[in-house]
Formats: structure tokens, C-alpha cells, sequence
């Protein structure tokens, strides 16, 4: 018999009502789920797996839930959102769980109504009211884009979210021209069952602007819950990356050839729907870390129509300057070392470097920081040679 895992919570996270991600700022005003995936990546946090997480909770601000308007005058006054910003909401939940929509659509209709105009993705397994994506539709002003989140699974231990669901919003959002990008994850290669794959292509494909493919990330606290659910355990390399064979990445780029582009990456996927850079510059970053190895991107994309992210972007220094200040890092100073690409004289941490990649959709970086390059940039440069 195995001996139970020590669960340390070495990897948690503190509940906030504004995270810094990789692909965004998320707003949390919630939190919990009804869902409960076995997977679900909040499982690592310390606050979450001491409370009922079944269980959606609001924030509270001097003992009372947040309520939107509070909400709205929070993003107005955080010194890292700007018109740039990528936004999610419900990071710790899901947006369209009737306990948040409401306060949802309220918050999106206050700053659509201010004529912000930035990016919010809502990532969501639930079918909401019709009303909701109606509303959404009738935004004018924020570039909103739905990620349903969907890997076919079908062994509720795994997750019990009904599939129809999902097939469902999808639809709807499209029918009303609301962006979908089919989040095609978490692949687990233990979990797959034959043909999975290919019913979840069928199932979404028909309905959906793109698909970003992702692995799994795992923690001895998300692995406890695996294990007592009797599921195998997947097996994974470390406990701070997203582990994703590179078979079934390959296998997933052919299920959707002809059907709808595949990205690596959420900005990849999200900025080619709005024809905008990636906000994450991850052309420029494979550029500068693998010494000009990538004249092309290497990562899957629509490769029928110019990148936008391929193309120049102007590195404005007084801009730069006045985002450093914005987070109060006006002592680091920079340099360009190429169209592109900005180097730093001073580490940062990795909320700041993302915070000035997502206003700049430019490479910055400190020279010391080192890089773990994608597996699947590894498949495709093999594949050309």
C-alpha cells in the first residue's frame, strides 16, 4: 500500500481578488465550485481544501460580499490594468455559475458602458442562462472570448460536468458571434480513452474560432485527490510546469487540421482571434532564448494567413518608463537589443515581466532569467529538418 503523500501546500496560492497569470489579470470575486474536478488545479491551495470549495463563497471587503460596483472601482483603481490588459473573471470558480453571473454581468456592463476596450476571457464548463450570453453579446466596447473548457472525459470521477453542456454553449456563443476558442484540457495520457479525442473534436469543432490544447499540472495535494477518486496517477516530470506528451500534441494538430487552427498558448490563441500581437511575445521570446534558432514560429498556429505577431512592433521607451513606474520599478533601467526585445539591467519578478509583456506585446526579460522551451517547438523544428 502507497503511503499518503505529505501535503505541504508548497505550491499554494493565496486568495486574492486580483491575480497576475501568465495570460491575464484574474478577477476573483468568488470562490469554489460545484464541479469539483478531480484535476482542478486550485486542489494545491491551502485556503481552498480547508473550506467547503463545492461551496461558492464571495470575497468580503470590511466583512461584506464584494458586490460589482465594488468590483468595478477596484480594476479602476488598480495601478496593473490598463486599456492593454488582458482580464478573466471567476478564476477560482466559474464565471457562469448562477451564485456568479449576475455580479458577472453587471461588472462587464459597467466597464463596457466606461468604453473599456480590453480582452476578458471566460473560461467556463457551464451552460448559463441565455440572457447571460445575450448580454455578453450586446457589449460594445470589451473584446470578450469564451474558452470552453473540454477534454471528453466521461469517467465522473474525473469531472461530473455534463458534456452537453458545454456542446451547448458553444453553440449559443457562436450563434451570437461571440468569440470560442475549445480548450482542449486538461490531457492526461493515462485518462484517454480510445477515440476521445476525436469524438471531442466532433463534438465542439463545428462550433469554435480555434483550439489551445493544454496538459496537466500536478502537486502532491492534486495528486491525494486523484488517488483517493482511484484514478491512475498521471505521471509528470515536476510539479511547476503543465506536463503534455508530445504524441498527443501532434495527434490533436491533425484531428483539427481542416477544421479549426491549434494553438500552444491561450495569447496565441486569443490575440490571433482579434488580429492583434501576442501579448505574450512568444515569437520574440524563442527567438532571444534559442539565439535566432525560430526566423518563423514554430508553434501551431493558422499558418494560411501573416502572423500579426511577426510583424514589427515600435518599442516606445517613454512608454516603457511609465508602465515601470505604474508598479513602482522606475529604478530598473532597459535596453533594445532588437526589434522586439528589451532586455532588463535588473531582475523582476515574473508578474512584473508579464504585467510589461502584456502592455507592450514585447519580449522583456533580465539577462539571467532562464527559459524552458515548449516540447511541441521541439516537434515542429524536428519536423522541418
Amino acid at each position: 500500500m502507497e503511503e499518503p503523500l505529505s501535503l505541504s501546500y508548497s505550491h499554494s496560492t493565496e486568495l486574492q481578488l486580483f491575480m497576475q497569470l501568465k495570460s491575464w489579470i484574474a478577477i476573483n470575486p468568488s470562490f469554489g465550485c460545484i464541479w469539483d474536478c478531480a484535476y482542478c488545479i486550485q486542489h494545491k491551495d491551502k485556503f481552498f481544501n480547508q473550506t467547503n470549495h463545492r461551496e461558492v463563497k464571495k470575497l468580503l471587503i470590511n466583512n461584506s460580499p464584494y458586490t460589482p460596483e465594488d468590483i468595478f472601482n477596484e480594476i479602476l483603481a488598480n495601478p496593473r490594468i490598463t486599456p492593454l490588459t488582458p482580464l478573466t473573471f471567476y478564476n477560482f470558480s466559474d464565471p457562469f455559475l448562477p451564485q456568479n453571473s449576475p455580479d458577472l454581468i453587471e461588472i462587464l456592463k459597467r466597464l463596457d458602458e466606461r468604453e473599456a476596450s480590453n480582452i476578458v476571457g471566460l473560461i467556463s464548463k457551464t451552460l448559463p442562462e441565455e440572457s447571460v450570453l445575450d448580454e455578453i453579446a450586446d457589449l460594445e466596447n470589451l473584446s470578450v472570448i469564451l474558452l470552453v473548457s473540454y477534454a471528453g472525459y466521461e469517467d465522473k470521477r474525473i469531472e461530473t460536468v455534463p458534456k452537453e453542456g458545454r456542446i451547448e454553449l458553444a453553440k449559443k456563443a457562436k450563434s451570437r458571434k461571440i468569440p470560442v476558442l475549445h480548450y482542449f484540457r486538461p490531457i492526461v495520457k493515462e485518462w484517454i480513452k480510445k477515440g476521445q479525442l476525436e469524438k471531442a473534436r466532433d463534438d465542439l469543432g463545428g462550433f469554435v474560432d480555434g483550439v489551445v490544447m493544454s496538459g496537466i499540472r500536478l502537486t502532491p495535494e492534486i495528486i491525494q485527490v486523484i488517488r483517493e477518486r482511484n484514478l491512475p496517477i498521471p505521471q509528470v516530470k515536476n510539479y511547476t510546469n503543465k506536463f503534455f506528451p508530445r504524441e498527443i500534441q501532434e495527434e490533436i494538430l491533425h484531428l483539427y487540421k481542416g477544421v479549426a487552427p491549434v494553438y500552444r498558448y491561450t495569447s496565441c490563441g486569443v490575440s490571433s482571434i482579434f488580429k492583434i500581437p501576442d501579448y505574450n511575445a512568444h515569437l520574440n521570446f524563442l527567438r532571444h532564448t534559442q539565439r535566432d534558432m525560430f526566423l518563423e514560429c514554430p508553434l501551431p498556429a493558422e499558418m494560411n494567413k501573416k502572423r500579426v505577431c511577426e510583424g514589427f512592433i515600435k518599442i516606445e521607451p517613454i512608454k516603457i518608463r511609465s508602465l515601470l513606474e505604474r508598479i513602482n520599478q522606475e529604478a530598473a533601467d532597459f535596453r533594445e537589443i532588437r526589434a522586439g526585445m528589451i532586455i532588463l539591467n535588473r531582475e523582476l519578478p515574473k508578474e512584473d515581466l508579464t504585467y510589461l509583456r502584456h502592455n507592450t506585446s514585447l519580449h522583456i526579460d533580465y539577462e539571467e532569467n532562464k527559459h524552458h522551451i515548449d516540447q511541441i517547438a521541439n516537434l515542429e523544428v524536428k519536423s522541418q529538418k
